[in-house]
């Protein structure tokens, strides 16, 4: 399972110190062809900071030499902390290949096949655990019952070795009746604390047909799996669960995101987010996934009747309730694009402390905070007025207040001192959430931190 960060209650978030960072805050990899390529069509993996309004590939976060080539690079997957990246590769004859980065530079790594090639004539997928150690490869059936999946331990990168994980056909339950060589495609896979248990979304599709069937698998790396099923025949293109809530999932069906809650409802209850943004007529909506903490829900728009979309990469925030980018970042006009993977990096942000309880005429707040590199800060301050359900659970709705600069702060431990006012004006008496937020030399936000719930007395 991937890990969740949580806030103790003096309102302090820290993340743990590791391997220095591939990335800097949050990034996302995705597969798409050249801005306005049509024919012949190469697919590329991309990273992609959400944050800035234009397209930036920032720094290390440009993808590694050797992970692009004239083949078709798909699948990417990133670990949770961006130091690793999980990819397919689609060649022109043969069997597709698996490979492993370490990032930021590393060299990819092919990995092994866990299937025989006398049972299975082609592969369909690859995810990777939120902590980058196993790598979960989907297959298509040729002789088999069952759709499978094997699972590859990957930790020992870049030397290996690289064994399978259990039983190299880890059978997935046949509830629909699939043709020969139906094919089975993982999603968002999660591994639990003590590396036993698996948690993954899967897609299948009968050959020659258009019918889906879709589901979560949870069960042990070695035993028999629990389905958790979406049901037949309902064209899912895409599911992504949500970490740390085994039972939620956001799906891509029929041009719409959906998050629903898989229970002994049927159909499934629906879950709802605020503040987003109702789908605009002709425009599709596709690839979602979380970030390994639950916080950031991002997914593919794209509108466009010709061969050419209109591309855009949209990013939800759940703690302020709202887009990080409200126009989107455009991507620009692509034929081919897919398969998003959202990383949380390791970001500047380190550490972000708020009083519980401050008086309207206090004439200073400190907020001390922490940060892993030089960088510009402000807050984002939203009133809570009323309540609203965010995935199922009632919380504050959050009214926007307004943003306050602090301007650029050192590396290290420092306090931001705030006078308590936005835009010039007291804040009058309430509930409300501060956000931290930083920026690059331009003025771009690039980085959100922990939201803090502050109480004004009067």
């Amino acid at each position: 399972m991937r890990p969740c960060l949580t806030a103790s209650t003096l309102g302090i978030i820290a993340l743990a110190a590791g391997a220095a960072p591939a990335h800097a805050g949050l990034t996302v990899a995705l597969t798409a062809s050249a801005p306005g390529q049509t024919a012949p069509v190469n697919l590329d993996i991309l990273f992609v900071n959400p944050f800035p309004q234009a397209l930036q590939l920032v720094g290390a976060n440009k993808v590694p030499a050797g992970v692009n080539t004239a083949s078709r690079e798909i699948d990417p997957t990133l670990s949770d902390d961006g130091t690793r990246l999980a990819f397919r590769r689609s060649l022109s004859a043969g069997e597709p290949t698996y490979h492993v980065v370490a990032l930021p530079s590393g060299a990819p790594v092919q990995i092994p096949n866990p299937f025989t090639t006398e049972r299975f004539n082609s592969a369909a997928g690859i995810a990777l655990s939120g902590d980058g150690r196993r790598a979960i490869i989907g297959m298509a059936r040729s002789q088999s019952a069952v759709a499978q999946v094997g699972v590859v331990d990957v930790s020992a990168l870049p030397g290996g070795p690289f064994p399978t994980i259990g039983t190299p056909e880890f059978d997935i339950p046949d509830g629909d009746s699939f043709g020969q060589f139906g094919v089975i495609t993982p999603f968002s896979a999660q591994l639990d604390a003590t590396g036993s248990k698996l948690l993954y979304g899967y897609r299948t599709q009968t050959a020659g047909t258009s019918t889906s069937f879709t589901g979560i698998v949870d069960g042990p790396v070695n035993g028999t799996p629990r389905l958790r099923d979406l049901g037949s025949g309902t064209s899912v293109d895409a599911i992504a669960m949500i970490p740390g809530r085994p039972n939620e999932v956001t799906i891509a069906r029929r041009g719409a995101l959906e998050t629903l809650a898989l229970n002994a409802a049927t159909p499934p209850a629906p879950l709802t987010l605020p503040n987003l943004p109702a789908r605009a007529t002709g425009e599709t909506r596709s690839d979602p996934d979380w970030s390994g903490d639950g916080r950031y829900l991002g997914w593919l728009s794209s509108t466009g009747t010709g061969e050419l979309k209109d591309v855009k990469l949209f990013v939800y925030d759940t703690q302020t309730q709202g887009l990080i980018a409200p126009a989107g970042l455009s991507l620009g006009q692509r034929r081919n694009f897919s398969g998003i993977s959202i990383s949380e990096g390791v970001p500047a942000i380190q550490q972000f402390t708020a009083p519980l309880t401050v008086q309207v005429e206090q004439p200073k707040v400190n907020l001390p905070i922490r940060l892993r590199a030089s960088t510009s800060v402000g807050i984002l301050v939203q009133r809570e007025q009323g309540t609203v359900r965010v995935l199922g659970r009632r919380v504050p709705r959050l009214v926007p207040v307004g943003r306050v600069p602090f301007g650029t702060r050192k590396k290290g431990a420092s306090t931001v001192a705030w006078n308590g006012r936005v835009g010039g004006k007291k804040l009058r008496a309430g509930t409300y959430r501060i956000t931290l937020r930083a920026f690059d030399r331009n003025g771009r936000l690039t980085e959100l931190g922990a939201s803090r719930r502050v109480t004004v007395r009067g």
